[in-house]
C-alpha cells in the first residue's frame, strides 16, 4: 500500500463506512469518553474525565501497540491514520469553541 492507497483507505473508514456506523468522532468518541471516565472513576482525580481527544490518542495507542507485533498489518496502520484525522477534527472544533487544550 502507498501513501495514496493509505490515505484513502482512512478516509473510506472514517468518511464514510465507520461515520455510518458510528456517528462522526465527537458524538462516537464522547459516549466512549464517558464509558471511560465512569470504569477509571476510581483512580481518576475529582472532577476529572477522559476527552473525547483522549479517546482518540488512546485508539492511537492502541494499533501502534498492535504495529509492535505485526508492523506490516494493513489495518492498524489505516486505522493510525483515521484516528489521526479525527483527533485533528476534534482539536480544530475545541480550538474554534474555546474549548479542549
Amino acid at each position: 500500500m502507498n501513501r495514496k492507497e493509505a490515505l484513502d483507505a482512512a478516509a473510506r473508514c472514517v468518511l464514510q463506512d465507520r461515520n455510518a456506523s458510528y456517528g462522526g468522532p465527537e458524538e462516537s468518541f464522547g459516549i466512549v469518553s464517558d464509558l471511560w471516565t465512569t470504569i477509571l472513576r476510581p483512580i481518576l482525580k475529582e472532577d476529572a474525565s477522559v476527552s473525547a481527544s483522549q479517546v482518540a490518542m488512546c485508539m492511537i495507542g492502541l494499533k501502534l501497540g498492535r504495529l509492535i507485533h505485526n508492523p506490516t498489518h494493513e489495518d492498524s496502520i489505516t486505522d493510525v491514520i483515521g484516528y489521526g484525522s479525527c483527533l485533528a477534527e476534534l482539536a480544530t472544533n475545541a480550538r474554534e469553541a474555546g474549548g479542549e487544550k
